[in-house]
């Protein structure tokens, strides 16, 4: 009888143990079989994301598409002189209009899964600058930062999955820091530099920060913020932006020649005062028979003056502050020639210094 028992006994325990061994199966099948589902979860997504992708890609390689394509070089942000005058503080909204538009269509591009590789962006960027009804033609992106752009899209694509902004929300409450700290910079590519700062300063996102760095791309700045070129400024107030602190040059050591073409002397060279400008500093070389001239209407070449609020007449070098009291945009010019003087009689004109100024002027 008692080999009986202990025969039950352990067959007892072994039942125990091999039950013991089963659910331990059980439990790893389990968990192989999730994983496995998984797995197969992933391959699916990944297949359908790569599918949109190739298709993509295959509609890349249209023969019909528009040719020539962007350049591949980037080309350098132009560092020409821009001093601040209301008619860059216009551009310079014109321009982060611009980007705005730029970072909408990104959103759009975004939200509605579209795959972002260059050729889909030329297409993008080119429905952006026909929006923007310009004058002239905004140049393109270069095709390396339009890649660059691409790239930076997915990153912030993956990123805002699970976040939902957008990267207009994101522009948005910088618009004045970057408009003041663009108008201030002394060229195009000065601009460019502070617009970088001001959004790596930020609390923008990683991924938000750096694609909006590459939307403001270098063309769009050089475009944009040369005078010599044909922009739309008429919906952005030229007095808008922060005033700089100080004197800043508006031009310097630039010489010309002034040639009487009018039987009253009236010609002149003249330049734009920007609104903001307290007072004037100049420092003039000329030969005889020219008035120097602050005004509240521009000097036409070939109008006589008016609306003075300072003038003077002198030979040589000769400097001057002045301090009359004005509102919006004046104009100070060279010119004025002696009635006496036959036309076509020529005088050298060095403009050396002139500055506008704000603050009160020195005793």
């Amino acid at each position: 009888m008692s080999d009986l028992t202990a025969k039950f006994t352990a067959l007892e325990d072994q039942l125990a143990a091999q039950s013991a061994t089963m659910e331990g199966y059980v439990d790893t099948v389990e968990a192989k079989l999730q994983a496995i589902a998984n797995t197969l979860d992933l391959l699916n997504n990944n297949g359908s994301a790569n599918t949109k992708y190739l298709l993509a890609a295959l509609g890349a390689l249209d023969p019909c598409k528009t040719c020539p394509q962007p350049s591949l070089e980037v080309p350098p942000v132009s560092d020409i002189f821009t001093p601040p005058v209301d008619d860059k503080c216009s551009r310079v909204q014109a321009l982060l209009h611009a980007i705005q538009a730029i970072a909408a269509k990104f959103d759009i591009l975004n939200n509605f899964g579209v795959a972002f590789n260059p050729t889909a962006l030329t297409t993008a960027f080119n429905e952006i600058i026909d929006g923007l009804s310009e004058p002239s033609t905004v140049p393109l992106p270069s095709w390396t930062e339009m890649t660059n752009m691409a790239s930076w899209a997915l990153a912030y694509a993956g990123a805002n999955v699970l976040v939902g902004t957008s990267l207009s929300s994101y522009l948005s409450p910088l618009i004045f820091d970057l408009r003041d700290a663009m108008y201030a910079g002394g060229s195009p590519e000065d601009s460019k530099e502070a617009y970088d700062s001001v959004l790596l300063a930020s609390s923008v996102p990683y991924g938000a920060n750096q694609l909006l760095r590459a939307i403001g791309y270098n063309e769009l700045f050089s475009y944009y913020l040369d005078p010599a070129n044909d922009i739309d400024t008429s919906a952005y107030p030229g007095d808008a932006c922060a005033a700089p602190v100080g004197c800043v040059t508006l031009v310097e050591d630039y010489s010309f020649v002034l040639t009487k073409t009018e039987d009253d002397g009236s010609n002149y060279w003249s330049v734009a005062i920007p609104s903001w400008a307290t007072y004037i500093q100049w420092d003039i070389t000329f030969s005889p028979s020219l008035n120097v001239i602050w005004q509240t209407i521009p000097m036409e070449d070939g109008t006589i003056a008016s609306a003075d609020l300072n003038a003077a007449g002198f030979t040589g070098n000769d400097t001057g502050v002045w301090s009359d009291t004005h509102s919006g945009v004046t104009y100070f010019g060279v010119g004025g020639f002696y009635i006496g003087l036959p036309n076509g009689s020529t005088v050298n004109v060095t403009i050396n210094s002139l500055e506008a100024c704000s603050g009160s002027p020195p005793e």
